[in-house]
């Protein structure tokens, strides 16, 4: 029943994104039916995600596999909230997958850092690019593999080790079953605790010679931003001129008070500029994925009193 359920909810959502598709917002005459299909779309939106949050109370998963918008399969557990929204909405964060198609090319090396179940990897791969990706999480390190074979994707390399600053292994706080995009090194919020697992620096685990190549690193690592990025000091200056780190940053989380502009000192000696990216997870956004908004250029200095940055570094803007 659920499943029954859940596929209804893709098939009406698709349908909302359709419409709205046709209703663009600068449209005269539109408004009422513009709101009417916005209002189904979050109705049906909000019930998938209330069904499937009192589901996760009772079973262990909902597998199911789809395809994405992009074209790429995914075998997906349906109680995660990012893999749900992947099955929903057919696409994560709409305006940075927009910028990764933009970004990434055939001939090209992405490096996926926190890659969870392999969105960007297989995002990119799909592009054209070689990916490395790093995944902490054992099982979601498998699943990520699992999405790989499906694929078919020889291009993609997964190592399931935690990227830090040293060797000495990590503590892994497995975020709950209804979000385990959470799961992280960095101690918070009272995660369980999942056991230790390998680290290495990221500059040990990437091959020197692919570094001129690499137009895209993606690090997503909830709160362990400080130690990955300690951890690639000496790569800043062997990256491609015209590689881009999409970086998600969040103060709040890290264990040690570290300021964010000292943090990215080391890129930007490099002459790595900042942007940021529009991300919300709100559904409303999801309703009209295809109208993606640009990186904003940094005015000023980065505050370390909020939750999140999405930020986007690059010695110049490449996806003009």
């Amino acid at each position: 029943m659920l499943t029954s359920l859940l596929y209804w909810a893709r098939r009406r959502l698709s349908a909302v994104q359709v419409a709205l598709e046709r209703y663009p917002p600068k449209r005269r005459g539109t408004e009422l039916l513009r709101g009417l299909r916005v209002a189904e779309g979050l109705l049906v939106a909000a019930l998938a995600l209330a069904a499937v949050r009192w589901a996760a109370l009772f079973i262990d998963g909902v597998e199911e596999r789809v395809s994405t918008s992009s074209g790429f399969e995914m075998h997906l557990d349906l109680t995660d909230a990012l893999q749900l929204y992947i099955f929903l909405f057919g696409v994560w964060e709409p305006s940075t997958t927009a910028l990764v198609e933009r970004l990434v090319g055939s001939g090209g090396v992405v490096i996926d850092v926190g890659a969870h179940v392999g969105y960007y990897s297989l995002l990119a791969s799909r592009l054209g690019a070689k990916v490395s990706a790093f995944e902490a999480d054992p099982e979601m390190a498998n699943r990520l593999k699992m999405n790989v074979e499906i694929n078919d994707l020889g291009s993609v390399e997964v190592q399931q080790v935690a990227v830090a600053s040293d060797q000495s292994g990590r503590v892994l706080h497995r975020g709950p079953r209804h979000n385990r995009g959470l799961s992280s090194t960095s101690p918070r919020w009272n995660l369980s605790d999942a056991g230790t697992v390998d680290s290495a620096r990221l500059s040990d685990l990437v091959d020197p010679t692919l570094l001129s190549r690499v137009c895209l690193v993606k690090i997503d690592v909830e709160g362990a931003e400080p130690d990955v990025l300690a951890g690639m000091e000496d790569m800043w200056s062997q990256l491609s001129p015209d590689a881009v780190v999409l970086l998600e940053v969040s103060p709040r989380w890290w264990s040690e008070k570290t300021d964010i502009n000292d943090l990215l000192g080391a890129a930007r000696a490099e002459g790595f500029q900042n942007w940021t990216i529009e991300n919300s997870y709100s559904p409303l956004r999801y309703l009209t994925p295809s109208r993606h908004a640009e990186p904003v250029p940094v005015k000023g200095e980065l505050s370390n009193d909020v939750r999140r940055h999405d930020l986007v570094l690059a010695r110049r803007r490449v996806w003009d």
